[in-house]
């Protein structure tokens, strides 16, 4: 198994969780993540956030940035929320301006920017296996994934998608990596 865990939390805030029927508070939610940490140290954990849910206050936005930073997800797919068919929110009134919405999720991105650059950075100099997805947007290299999910760039045209391979991380490019094999 990789060391890699995507574990949803939504928001920071126990009253917006209660509101989208999410069975968990955030202290339960930190206690199982701080456990699974406790057993596999170096796994790479990414989320799910919701900003602008209805009725998510200022303090409520708070909350979930607040968690955030406590908990240093590896990555996280941020979203502004939008009415979806078919759910108990369709039918609720938007509390929350379009504006707000987007400042929430731009203050998000940029604290989770930072955090997915800070841990990056610790990979440099650590010997990983990748996966190789197939080429880089650019190009000139293929693009893979470590166990624990970090994306990893190795400038080697000879592998192709489903190689593994073993490779030193050499630099960090915010929120993906360098990587050069390592020949046995």
């Amino acid at each position: 198994m990789c060391p890699h865990l995507h574990y949803p939390l939504q928001s920071g805030s126990d009253e917006i969780l209660e509101k989208m029927k999410r069975f968990y508070t955030l202290e339960e939610y930190m206690r199982k993540l701080d456990r699974v940490r406790e057993i596999c140290p170096d796994i790479g954990v990414g989320t799910d956030m919701i900003v602008g849910f209805p009725g998510e206050t200022e303090k409520d936005f708070l909350k979930t940035l607040e968690a955030v930073k406590a908990i240093e997800f590896d990555y996280m797919y941020p979203f502004a929320y939008s009415k979806r068919p078919k759910t108990l929110a369709q039918k609720w009134d938007e509390t929350v301006s379009e504006k707000d919405k987007k400042d929430r999720l731009n203050e998000l991105i940029r604290v989770q920017d930072e955090i997915t650059r800070r841990k990056n950075e610790l990979m440099l100099g650590k010997r990983v296996e990748v996966l190789i997805e197939g080429p880089s947007k650019n190009g000139q290299s293929m693009m893979g994934r470590s166990g624990n999910f970090k994306i990893v760039h190795i400038a080697d045209s000879t592998l192709k998608k489903g190689d593994y391979v073993d490779c030193q991380i050499t630099k960090s490019m915010g929120h993906s990596l360098i990587g050069e094999m390592i020949y046995h």
